[in-house]
């Protein structure tokens, strides 16, 4: 057999192999079907401005009044916010239709830890939008969210215009070993810490802010920071980058401790992370 014959022959069975395959590659690779979650539409916590027009125009004096009026009846750190997708659907049959706030507030939704009480906006995303296709049930009407996400009552201001800790709140308590490596007290403001890392992606700085010298009388678990961050969805391997303005509202959303050894006896310090936008 001449080697033009084979060359014919093996062009034929790669294109037998293309046909045969192909369709079954594009049938493996479509997305599979989502189940369908309906929510009954809560007063109190599920709001939207597609069901009560104009609350994305409330000044914050309206704002706090009326999440002062939905804290009443909730007692949760906040509530479901979503924009319908322009269609209002009927005659759906659902077999059951759930309660939005029993779904969302309990551990399953929260951040990692024993006390924490505060919804984690990312497991939101993966366990509720990502995962089911969602309606809002309205009397007779489902609405289909294009937006969703859960919003904190905090933080807000009092008259003076102080800000005002949520006295729901429940945080765990991460403690950082301030290792002088990776990160370590700043040269310039005693009450700096830095962390040697890559740049922030989309510009800006980030730190950890010294709030007070405090006793801690228990046994405690050390974190490495280095690790807890380049683990964490934050940061960017490839680029060697920190999203670091989400990174600051995530950890804030913990009470941060570093922990230092001077001379014979351990130091504990309460730290707050910051993000500084850089002229």
């Amino acid at each position: 057999m001449c080697k033009l014959e084979e060359n014919t022959i093996m062009k034929k069975i790669i294109l037998v192999l293309l046909i045969t395959i192909g369709p079954l590659t594009k049938v493996q690779s479509q997305e599979k079907t989502k189940d369908t979650l309906y929510f009954a539409v809560d007063k109190y916590y599920t709001i939207s401005p597609t069901i009560t027009p104009n609350i994305s125009d409330q000044k914050y004096t309206e704002w706090h009044k009326a999440t002062e009026e939905q804290m009443k009846y909730v007692s949760t750190n906040g509530y479901i916010y979503f924009i319908g997708n322009g269609f209002l659907t009927t005659g759906l049959k659902p077999k059951k239709i759930l309660s939005i706030k029993d779904f969302i507030e309990n551990r399953s939704f929260y951040l990692d830890g024993r006390y924490n009480n505060i919804v984690d906006n990312y497991k939101i995303q993966d366990s509720l939008i990502d995962k089911y296709t969602v309606f809002f049930v309205n009397g007779n009407e489902f609405i289909q969210p294009r937006h969703l996400e859960y919003k904190s009552f905090y933080t807000r201001r009092n008259n003076k215009g102080d800000f005002i800790a949520n006295p729901l709140t429940k945080r765990d308590t991460l403690y950082f070993d301030l290792d002088n490596e990776y990160v370590y007290p700043s040269k310039y403001n005693k009450n700096d810490i830095l962390i040697n890392a890559s740049k922030c992606s989309g510009g800006g700085a980030f730190h950890f802010e010294v709030k007070e010298l405090i006793d801690v009388d228990k046994s405690i678990q050390l974190l490495d920071l280095k690790k807890y961050i380049h683990s964490s969805r934050f940061y960017y391997s490839k680029e060697k980058e920190l999203s670091c303005y989400e990174l600051t509202l995530f950890i804030n959303s913990y009470v941060i401790i570093f922990v230092r050894k001077n001379k014979d006896k351990l130091e504990f310090l309460r730290a707050q992370a910051q993000f500084v936008i850089e002229d």
